[in-house]
Formats: structure tokens, C-alpha cells, sequence
């Protein structure tokens, strides 16, 4: 096991890192991997501040193992609802707003 006695809380550190080897592994195709990892770091950090890119990242992994776009917007609109205000959820691609006004 991983002690960290530095800066960075080993929390935001734990994060970085799996952050860091999904933009290592995506595009060396190792989506399968990628999902897993990222679902874990989601369950496991529900409500970190990066939280939002680890959900980015895995909408993106899946996208690049099934081209569904569908499922990619169904990650971005949960990233949208669970945290509204975060830069990841101002990233939506699409010329359609993600939800029906109303």
C-alpha cells in the first residue's frame, strides 16, 4: 500500500493519478481498463471536486469502445446533474441543450 506524506492530499493525489494513466491508456485503446478503473474512482470518490473529470473521462472511454454517442450523453447529462457548476459540465458538445426546457 501507497503512503503518501507530501503537499498533495493523498485523496486529490489518488485521483491525479488514475486521471493521469486514463489520458495515458485511452488512446492506447485500453478502454475496457479504463471504464473499470473510472467507475471505481466514481464509486469511491463520489463527491471529490475532480470527481467530474473521472465521469468525463469514462463517458469518453465509452464512447471510444462502442461509438455510441448515446451513451456518452447519458454520462454528460448524470455529470451535469450531480455537479452543475464544474467545467466538465460547461463542456457539452452538442448544439441542443442537455435537457428539454421546461
Amino acid at each position: 500500500y501507497f503512503v503518501h506524506e507530501g503537499y498533495v492530499p493523498a485523496q486529490d493525489l489518488r485521483i491525479v493519478l488514475r486521471l493521469g494513466w486514463a489520458a495515458y491508456a485511452l488512446p492506447r485503446g485500453q478502454y475496457e481498463e479504463v471504464i473499470v478503473r473510472l467507475d471505481e474512482a466514481v464509486e469511491r470518490f463520489p463527491e471529490h471536486p475532480r470527481t467530474p473529470a473521472l465521469m468525463l473521462r469514462r463517458g469518453m472511454a465509452r464512447y471510444l469502445k462502442t461509438w455510441d454517442h448515446h451513451a456518452f450523453r447519458d454520462e454528460m447529462r448524470r455529470l451535469i446533474e450531480r455537479f452543475p457548476g464544474s467545467a466538465e459540465a460547461r463542456m457539452w458538445p452538442w448544439d441542443e441543450p442537455p435537457f428539454a426546457p421546461g
